[in-house]
């Protein structure tokens, strides 16, 4: 009973107390956006009984709504009113805001467009496949929306990096984007189908003689082997009709004189991969 007591005591003095709310902007007319972050909450200090401040802890303090219905594009100094706090229990009084008494609310035009999306997406195959063409990208637009000043300066918007590995079949996957820079701009939709035609490719194997022997005008060349063996990798269709003139081979000679080895550079058609070359390097003698 002396503890109830002095329990009673204790919550029917006076106490100040800070508390804080959730902050929110409202009814802004459709033509218009925020385009700087504003506070998330404000902080203000109440006076009342301990019984009462005891039960504003125990309860769930209602967002302050700042009504925005009137607002034009422009910034606006804002500043909160003891009075629009709105407290669940009653005899309790807001003595004043303690943060952010004022605060600026800076507003700008709406504006939308469609940007085109650019994948960072890489795919390797397993050692017997082929990536065939590039990645499709479904939709290959999306809609950027937000403050004017932020979504006239954007021409396209990025996937999230993704590289997958040993892949030995077509990939089907989505793959988030990257929100574009500028507060309250967003893209719709967030997210992106892409696709990527990998299938087992087929060996051959093929002998490319080198084709700048005569790059060197006036000098006497000496190479050992004047060729290369290939294995190549390819669609069945395309690498059985390949031919040797397909496959360009050559040797970087420019300003060298002497005895060297020289790896071998080569080029190869669209869809067709280099899987060995033998020797990986050529002995060249230029006098």
């Amino acid at each position: 009973m002396a503890l109830l007591l002095w329990f009673h005591v204790i919550t029917d003095r006076s106490y100040e107390f800070t508390f804080s709310c959730p902050l929110k902007v409202v009814n802004i007319p459709d033509n218009l956006i925020i385009y700087e972050e504003v506070p998330r909450e404000v902080n203000f200090l109440v006076k009342g009984k301990g019984k009462t401040i005891l039960k504003l802890f125990l309860s769930q303090r209602e967002e302050l709504k700042i009504d925005g219905s009137k607002f034009t594009a422009r910034e606006i100094n804002y500043q909160i009113k003891p009075e629009e706090i709105s407290l669940p229990t009653e005899n309790l009084e807001v003595q004043e805001i303690t943060f952010p008494e004022r605060f600026n609310i800076k507003l700008d035009y709406f504006r939308k467009k469609k940007v085109k999306v650019i994948p960072r997406i890489v795919i390797n195959p397993d050692v017997d496949f082929l990536f065939l063409g590039d990645v499709k990208i479904q939709p290959q637009e999306v809609v950027v929306e937000g403050p004017r000043r932020f979504v006239r300066t954007i021409s396209s918007v990025l996937t999230e990096s993704k590289v997958i590995e040993e892949v030995k079949e077509p990939v089907s996957e989505s793959v988030d984007l990257i929100p574009p820079d500028g507060f309250n701009v967003r893209c719709e939709p967030k997210k992106v189908n892409f696709f990527a035609n990998v299938q087992q490719g087929v060996k051959r194997e093929m002998m490319v003689k080198i084709a700048n022997l005569d790059s060197t005008s006036g000098k006497n060349i000496i190479i050992n082997p004047d060729h290369v063996n290939l294995t190549l990798l390819g669609e069945e269709k395309k690498i059985n009709t390949l031919k040797p003139e397909d496959v360009v081979v050559t040797l970087d000679l420019k300003g060298t004189k002497g005895k060297y080895k020289f790896p071998p550079i080569i080029k190869l058609p669209p869809q067709i991969r280099l899987i060995s070359v033998n020797p990986d390097s050529l002995e060249v003698e230029i006098n």
